[in-house]
């Protein structure tokens, strides 16, 4: 039998223009657009368990997982404003999600009229006057086989420099989908962004939003026509929250099915003339949508908001001695205007420029040093908090040294040379003893420990600890590219004073039966499973032994790992590449 479900992810479409209005830049980007869907057999009887103006849509969704965030970055100068409009589609019957071919497919849409092939005609997720519950339309055919979770936040990775404008020959623009289900902020992916957190969103219908009396801020508003609209500015460095959060199987139809969902994101600047900027959606707005619009547009000034790249941990920036630490602050009255001020404190450097601040951090600031900044535009101000630490430390038991992250993971040295492979120091967090665990992983800049299931990896949980009893574990979107070693850049990770309350994700118990499962390998933890390799994992993947094609050289880390200690080069971990699934 067939896998209850499959999903499968595929950009379609995405515009994105640039225009010099009047001396101003206006900026809108519309059709930014990804399709999800989902695929199967009919026959299981239970539910399936500095860069000018700019934004761009993620949607983070992996096959065979119910997880699917839908949210908007703006990585721009200015503030934008965003909507996006959610269209469903599902047909039954032999053929089921075959495209363009119609003497193969002979499915039939359960909405009258929609066709697979015709996006246009798929049907708009709206709210009705009297919805209670933007998730469930009232009158709505799909739900009742697919229940949605909207609103939340999440840890996200930036969207690259070089992904941010990228069109393919087909004009279609890059939508953002390679960000796990759980991350902290003080990961690092491969491109050296640290993860960010996303806005915390409520998700309401126009009509609640109205009743509420027409709130700027933090929510999605969900109006009749199935747009959905961000209600307040989006400041340069934010990302709204999450639109749509999980989408789950709750019944199957007795045959062969297909399930999508279309995603168009819209997000445009306030500068410019019409057809240029946010007035556009004004053309096909209902009545209340455009209200929405003009309050949020000519709302007074109420935040701002202070971007940098480095670790934001609540109302703290953690920076690492030696660092230089820029900062670019934003309202939603612009970027120009705003007022830096600082309090003074041994070991650092303050200076500002207009919206940018520079903060230079002393090669011997002792970890715990603090500076405060404040950073104010009319009469609205934020306060931010940079405090040093150090992301690892060079530490010695029993006549071995080894230098020891934050997240428990260490390599050890010898004569100034790094020794074998990063390892998670295991729950004792003593680097070398017997509860340590060997089978670490890297994908896109974060380590991880590997499971017995494909696909399924062991974070580190609440306490920011890889190895330990909170861990979770987490399917990760890999695609099939082949596995290799490589000598990773040292991730700095997470302080030991990491809040306790950060959520952590929970998993269905629908995995799929016919995943293979692999054998333990002799050195891992009595405790744990591990894998060896899978039989569809690429056999030319070396294991955790040399393999004779090592580099002979050892490059040096672009980081070392304290202040006053000689370069080494990077320890080995072997690194899983990731990519979009294919369509």
């Amino acid at each position: 039998m067939l896998s209850k479900r499959k999903i499968f992810a595929a950009t379609t479409s995405l515009s994105l223009c640039a225009l010099l209005i009047a001396g101003t830049f206006a900026w809108s980007s519309f059709n930014s657009s990804i399709i999800n869907t989902w695929t199967g057999d009919g026959q299981s009887p239970e539910p399936g368990t500095g860069p000018g103006d700019g934004g761009t849509l993620h949607d983070d969704h992996c096959a065979d997982d119910p997880n699917k965030d839908v949210y908007v970055e703006n990585w721009g100068e200015s503030p934008l404003f965003v909507r996006i409009k959610l269209s469903e589609y599902m047909e039954v019957g032999e053929g089921a999600g075959i495209k363009r071919n119609p003497d193969e497919n002979h499915a039939v849409s359960i909405v009258d009229g929609a066709s697979i092939d015709d996006y246009s005609s798929w049907t708009p997720h709206a709210s009705s006057l009297d919805d209670e519950d933007p998730s469930k339309p009232s009158g709505d055919l799909f739900h009742q086989y697919w229940n949605w979770t909207m609103g939340g936040g999440k840890h996200y990775f930036p969207v690259s420099e070089k992904e941010r404008r990228n069109t393919d020959s087909n004009g279609m623009t890059y939508v953002d989908s390679g960000t796990p289900e759980f991350l902290h902020p003080l990961n690092v992916n491969a491109d050296g962004k640290h993860a960010k957190e996303t806005l915390e969103a409520a998700v309401v219908t126009m009509s609640q939003w109205i009743a509420m009396g027409s709130p700027v801020g933090n929510y999605w508003v969900l109006d009749t026509d199935g747009f959905a609209y961000w209600a307040a500015p989006l400041l340069p460095g934010d990302a709204t929250g999450l639109l749509v959060n999980k989408v789950e199987s709750i019944k199957e139809p007795a045959d062969y099915y297909y399930y999508g969902i279309y995603v168009d994101a819209q997000m445009a600047t306030k500068d410019g003339v019409a057809g240029d900027n946010y007035e556009v959606f004004f053309n096909d707005a209902t009545a209340e949508g455009g209200q929405l619009l003009n309050k949020i547009v000519d709302a007074p000034v109420s935040r701002v908001n202070i971007v940098v790249n480095k670790a934001v941990i609540g109302d703290y920036i953690y920076a690492e001695p030696g660092d230089e630490v820029i900062l670019h602050a934003f309202s939603d009255g612009g970027s120009t205007g705003v007022v830096w001020s600082s309090v003074e404190s041994e070991g650092f450097r303050f200076s500002s420029n207009g919206n940018e601040a520079v903060i230079i951090i002393a090669d011997n600031a002792p970890k715990g040093s603090k500076i405060i900044l404040t950073a104010a535009y009319g009469g609205v101000s934020l306060s931010r908090t940079l405090e040093v630490m150090p992301y690892s430390t060079e530490i010695t038991i029993s006549g071995r040294t080894f230098i020891y992250n934050e997240d428990n993971t260490y390599t050890e040295t010898a004569d100034g040379q790094y020794v074998g492979y990063t390892y998670s120091a295991g729950p004792d967090l003593t680097p070398g003893t017997a509860d340590d665990y060997y089978s670490l992983v890297e994908v896109n800049g974060v380590r991880y420990i590997t499971t017995n299931r494909v696909g399924w990896f062991r974070n580190s949980g609440p306490d920011g600890k890889l190895g330990t009893a909170d861990d979770e574990e987490e399917y990760l979107c890999l695609g099939t590219p082949p596995v290799t070693p490589s000598y990773p850049t040292n991730t700095p990770t997470r302080p030991p004073d990491w809040p306790t309350s950060t959520p952590t994700p929970t998993r269905t118990p629908d995995w799929p039966t016919n995943t293979p499962t692999p054998t333990r390998t002799p050195d891992w933890p009595t405790s744990t499973p591990t894998p060896t390799r899978t039989p569809d994992w690429p056999t030319s993947t070396p294991t955790p032994t040399r393999t004779p094609d090592w580099p002979t050289s050892t490059p040096t880390p672009t980081r070392t790992p304290t202040p006053t200690s000689t370069p080494r080069p990077t320890p080995p971990i072997l690194i899983i590449p990731t990519c979009t699934p294919p369509a």
